[in-house]
């Protein structure tokens, strides 16, 4: 294992004036929003490394990254968390860095812990499978597992007696126990399915990791609205616990058309996706869910992207008007936004979340 520190979340990138031209988006291999206080020895790299040699694939630096953060150990190899959510825009590699995790974990790692239960599910089966049919091969071919191919019941068997098994996230997936789960696309998975079928699957494991990947969603996505909000108010209070979250998004009130934030959301710009991809995408209504990994409660929105954000002002915020206090799905976090009308201006602020 390394060791590994990553210093907080990253500040916003400074904007252009409105007559100047726009900079070349640039990737962030780092989170803008991250679990805080995080450091020590990670299995990241050991992924990497797997990656690497089997699977003949150099991880990108965001994946490193991503993989480090959730696995991180103690000084006994113990993992420091149980459960992880990982969040970018779409297209950025996140199934093969989830498939190098179970490949390393239901090889190496199973050295070192003894035979491991693997899960892998996503929101469709079809996707579910998508990653068994890259891996599995290899599994086979250097590592002498047995498959199990059936529609709907692939698996691998180890033969240390580890096992890997592949399904659609349904309600019906409950009986089994886990060391790892692997979620792809958490957005479009409902919270019975998280809360009363894979959750309690590892309860009875001594060491498990809960390892989810997503990019954003809408209103309807309650399961990862929920994780997402608790991470939030954790990082807000500076809490460390078992959940481990890191997110690569553009900021909300920044226009996701604009091309200097696109680095945020797009870890893998440069590499496998480039400006010019982007800039056709971005005429789409999706583009800031999909591209700019941005939460959207509708599609045609009564103000525009950015429209609120150019609103923006230096003066001094008027004393009293009226409160606004609304909660998140969860009531987990709570917000109050103070408005007061005066002349021909209404002023907006949010006065505490």
């Amino acid at each position: 294992s390394t060791s590994l520190f990553f210093d907080g979340n990253q500040p916003e990138l400074a904007k252009t004036g409105d007559d100047e031209p726009g900079l070349e988006p640039i990737a962030s291999e780092c989170p803008r929003l991250v679990t805080p206080g995080l450091g020590g020895w990670s299995y990241g790299d050991a992924v990497g490394a797997w990656a690497k040699t089997f699977m003949q694939v150099d991880l990108m630096p965001w994946q490193i990254t991503a993989l480090s953060l959730q696995l991180q150990h103690d000084a006994n190899g113990d993992l420091v968390f149980r459960e992880s959510l990982i969040s970018t825009a779409r297209q950025q590699g996140k199934s093969v860095a989830l498939r190098a995790l179970i490949g390393w974990w239901i090889t190496e790692y199973a050295v070192t812990k003894g035979p491991q239960q693997i899960l892998s599910t996503a929101n469709m089966l079809d996707r579910a499978e998508a990653i068994f049919n890259d891996l599995a091969f290899i599994l086979k071919d250097l590592f002498g597992a047995k498959l199990m191919q059936a529609l709907g019941r692939k698996s691998v068997q180890m033969p240390d007696g580890s096992r890997w098994e592949v399904r659609a996230a349904s309600p019906k997936l409950h009986g089994g126990s886990y060391d790892l789960i692997v979620v792809d696309e958490l957005w479009n998975i409902a919270p019975n399915i998280l809360d009363d079928a894979l959750k309690p699957s590892q309860i009875a494991r001594p060491n498990p990791l809960l390892s989810m990947w997503s990019t954003a969603g809408d209103e309807s996505s309650t399961a990862m609205i929920n994780y997402r909000s608790i991470a939030l108010q954790e990082i807000d209070e500076g809490v460390v616990s078992e959940r481990c979250f890191a997110e690569w998004s553009i900021p909300a009130g920044c226009d996701s058309r604009n091309q200097q934030y696109w680095g945020l959301s797009n870890p893998a710009l440069g590499r496998t996706i480039t400006v010019k991809a982007l800039q056709a995408a971005s005429k789409s209504d999706s583009f800031p869910r999909s591209h700019g990994n941005q939460w959207s409660a509708s599609r045609g929105a009564w103000l525009d992207s950015g429209v609120w954000d150019k609103c923006k002002t230096t003066q001094t915020f008027p004393e009293g008007g009226i409160l606004a206090v609304d909660s998140s799905v969860d009531e987990a976090r709570y917000i109050g936004v103070r408005a007061v009308f005066q002349g021909q201006q209404i002023f907006t602020k949010i006065e505490f979340v």
